[in-house]
């Protein structure tokens, strides 16, 4: 047979014959094969769980014995919307060869009945066929829009076009997307913004490549994302391409709270609160002279308290290693807003669960010296603590010891403790050591007699 043969297929009458587009099938039809579909899915449990409180009444529930009509509509309704948010959420992920091959199953088409999860290759009359066939059922009209949107996303990136894009046509995808999105859910909408913010991030290097900062569309697209997602990635994603000169932090702050609504993820948790205080403490504006303590109401002051709680958040799900520097963030904020006891104790957990030896005294030694209320008994451990360590060098071991007994020894002589002044006396004698009195200045001056 040549190369150049034709081939062309008639009816008994020697007519050619016209492929004819499947007919639009009912809605009961399509609610069938959706159903059957996902009863042979790993998430036929979800599945069945979301038709069944959709469908039937507590009353039926509480009997054991359900029954679901076809023709109910609350039924129909619930197997398509499942359906139909499958496929969408396919795609928006980037995964069409799924999206697609789900359509054409749910269609119940002959030639696309095979067990599959991809299809590779789709012809525009294939596509034609889909639309007759969903014509009674918006919901699966709605899903294909989707994956057409994303398939010319993913043809122009993927060079599949035989040329590139325009931003014109990038604006013609995004009023098509916009179209649809009051459809679509808030997540569905954020995915949908971040895909187009793609196409418009690809043009960068065009028109933009001298000021990048200027692309004005991937902007608005990124923006749109932080208003609808509750995705931290995504939210991450935002806020690392817009920069740090994106004006609108309450967008940015009220998106991580969705995030934290989002999740139960211990490590997202931890990283969410993390940018939430950081979010807070970037907006801080400091008063010089301005008594923070006696200015409750102040905003700035209200943003410290916000990142210490969200900080305190953050160390609930902090794992072992991250614990030591949120510790110290939040001790340096409930120093600033002049919390001593609360600073107190965080400064105590620091130097009694994390730090030893010399570092744990330095530790017990600023807190003294800042809370005077505790100052004897934390300058007393300090003492313990520097006595009893062996990872402590001599030498410096003995630097510490005087500058304890320094500001320990005057405590003393005020209380008349002769018993604890001569246990600080013998610890200084062991280390070859003497009381060190304070000088007096005064002294190198003599009194001159009086003049007659």
């Amino acid at each position: 047979m040549s190369d150049n043969t034709t081939i062309q297929l008639v009816d008994a009458h020697g007519e050619p014959i016209k492929h004819q587009p499947a007919a639009a099938a009912s809605r009961e039809q399509l609610v069938l094969k959706v159903y059957n579909y996902f009863l042979n899915q790993p998430e036929a449990p979800e599945f069945l769980a979301e038709v069944i409180n959709s469908t039937v009444d507590e009353d039926t529930l509480k009997t054991g014995r359900l029954q679901m009509r076809l023709d109910d509509p609350k039924f129909q309704a619930a197997c398509l919307d499942y359906g139909s948010e499958a496929v969408i959420n396919a795609a928006l992920d980037e995964n069409l060869p799924k999206a697609y091959a789900m359509l054409f199953q749910f269609s119940d088409l002959p030639l696309y009945q095979e067990e599959t999860t991809e299809i590779t290759e789709i012809t525009y009359a294939e596509l034609n066929e889909l639309d007759q066939r969903f014509m009674q059922t918006p919901e699966l009209i709605l899903a294909k829009k989707v994956c057409d949107i994303q398939s010319e996303i993913t043809g122009f990136l993927n060079g599949n076009c035989q040329k590139s894009i325009t931003s014109f046509q990038a604006n013609r995808i995004q009023e098509k997307f916009e179209d649809i999105t009051p459809y679509l859910n808030f997540e569905q909408r954020a995915a949908g913004y971040y895909n187009i913010s793609i196409i418009h991030r690809a043009l960068l290097g065009e028109k933009d490549f001298q000021d990048p900062k200027q692309n004005n569309a991937e902007k608005e697209c990124l923006k749109k994302v932080l208003e609808y997602t509750s995705d931290y990635k995504r939210i991450n994603y935002c806020i690392n391409r817009l920069g740090s000169d994106f004006a609108d932090k309450g967008t940015i702050r009220a998106a991580y709270r969705r995030a934290l609504e989002a999740t139960n993820i211990p490590n997202d948790l931890y990283k969410i609160n993390l940018a939430l205080a950081q979010c807070y403490l970037e907006e801080y504006r400091p008063r010089i002279g301005f008594n923070h303590a006696l200015a409750v109401d102040n905003p700035e002051y209200e943003k410290l308290e916000k990142a210490e709680i969200y900080y305190l958040d953050a160390l609930s799900y902090a794992k072992k290693p991250e614990q030591l520097s949120l510790l110290k963030n939040i001790a340096k904020l409930q120093f600033t807003q002049k919390k001593l006891p609360e600073w107190t104790e965080t400064k105590t957990r620091i130097a009694m669960q994390f730090l030893q030896g010399e570092e744990r005294c330095h530790a017990l030694m600023e807190i003294a010296s800042k809370n005077q209320e505790l100052c004897q008994p934390y300058l007393e451990r300090a003492l313990e603590e520097a006595v009893r360590s062996r990872k402590i060098k001599k030498l410096h071991k003995k630097i510490l010891l005087r500058k304890i007994d320094y500001q320990l020894r005057p405590i003393y002589q005020k209380q008349h403790n002769t018993e604890k002044l001569q246990k600080l006396d013998n610890i200084l004698e062991k280390y070859e050591l003497t009381p060190k009195v304070p000088f007096n200045p005064l002294l190198k001056y003599t009194r001159k007699s009086r003049e007659k």
